[in-house]
């Protein structure tokens, strides 16, 4: 099965019908059944046009992706993170322990006093609301982010589980943080930027003086690796595919799949000291003797996309985006294949699940500065 992309090619190329129909010695009307898929052009056809777009005859049968056909993720836009509660509630469902988090902030960060702490791309504040309960009587929290549904939501999350919070709607590509804080956070927020760097110099700009600086953030081979489902096994094709459309994102967009490795060597490039990384200890076990199995395995099935319905034109969605990639056409519908088998076991069984989220700590200390306003961190 194949989509000609004569459509797509011809306006790419500023062509119109009758031009090419000229070209080809063909009726207008034959070009444009052939763009509707009313007919198709004969065999002979389609060497010609593929000689007259300059391209293979594999990329003119949509079984090869254009060069520039490359469709970035687009996820670091307001519009796009206001769509995103409810996954992202998902996502944190019992991400981080409350019995590592306060092992962290008394035996490894040894906090014994009062923080101010800033939370880049807070979302809803989760961060907040984990450390806010845990650290010492007086802390103070900011989040900062992009999206003002988030915000909103955080906001009221806030109120509802009694914490003070102040929230500040903004992109921190741009945004100058006037303010200096003794703890600089961020959870799986370097990963969504083409640049990190500028981000992590950013946070560090942000602190006090021996200001920690917290990058949490994901090995996604790791992540997509450890996700046991009981009669099923991750397919290798999966993992594959995975792993080349990772790679075509870190050619196009920057963005790194082994970011949750780097972010250490990242630090002391900037000379935050004392840098170390723990793995997150958090593996969820989804038990149907559990109580909460249904509530575990709806989060999963969400995180997923494996609780919406595999239709036609979802599945044309995602052909057309991983072939945008680079992605061989077999290699995305075994993807497919893999998908709908787990979302049909999901939904008709109960299985016991095995999960880790791949989620790594990394932390490093501001060096000390013998006055508080260092003029040469400001940033443009």
């Amino acid at each position: 099965m194949y989509t000609l992309r004569i459509k797509e090619l011809r306006k790419l190329n500023n062509i119109t019908q009758s031009q090419l129909a000229k070209h080809l010695n063909v009726a207008h009307q034959s070009i444009s059944k052939w763009e509707n898929h009313v007919t198709s052009p004969d065999i002979a056809y389609l060497p010609k046009l593929a000689a007259f777009f300059n391209v293979s005859i594999d990329v003119l049968m949509g079984l090869a992706p254009l060069e520039s056909s490359y469709t970035n993720r687009n996820d670091i836009t307001a519009e796009y993170w206001d769509q995103k509660y409810d996954l992202l509630i998902a996502m944190n469902h019992q991400a981080l322990n409350d019995d590592y988090l306060r092992f962290l902030i008394r035996d490894v960060w040894k906090i014994t006093s009062s923080v101010d702490i800033a939370d880049f791309g807070c979302g809803y504040g989760y961060l907040g609301l984990k450390l806010l309960p845990l650290l010492p009587e007086g802390s103070t929290y900011t989040g900062y982010d992009i999206s003002k549904k988030l915000i909103d939501h955080a906001m009221q999350l806030f109120v509802n589980h009694q914490l003070q919070g102040q929230f500040i709607e903004c992109d921190l590509n741009d945004y100058k943080v006037a303010t200096k804080y003794d703890l600089v956070i961020c959870k799986s927020f370097l990963q969504h930027h083409n640049n990190p760097s500028k981000i992590l110099r950013k946070m560090k700009c942000s602190g006090k003086s021996s200001a920690l600086i917290v990058c949490i953030e994901e090995n996604r081979l790791i992540r997509n690796d450890g996700l046991f489902i009981e009669d099923l096994y991750n397919p290798i094709e999966k993992a594959q595919i995975l792993k080349e459309n990772w790679e075509s994102e870190y050619q196009n967009d920057g963005r790194d799949y082994y970011l949750g490795f780097r972010i250490p060597s990242e630090m002391e490039k900037l000379g935050l000291l004392d840098v170390n990384i723990r793995s997150n200890d958090c593996v969820q076990y989804m038990s149907q003797r559990n109580e909460n199995y249904k509530h575990q395995v709806e989060s999963l099935k969400t995180t997923m996309i494996w609780d919406q319905p595999f239709s036609n034109e979802r599945i044309k969605n995602i052909f057309n985006y991983f072939q945008s990639r680079g992605l061989s056409k077999e290699g995305i519908k075994r993807y497919i294949e893999g998908e709908i088998k787990y979302s049909h076991h999901l939904n008709h069984h109960m299985p016991n699940i095995v999960r880790t989220l791949g989620l790594y700590i990394t932390y490093g200390r501001k060096p000390y500065e013998q006055h508080s306003e260092n003029k040469s961190e400001i940033l443009e």
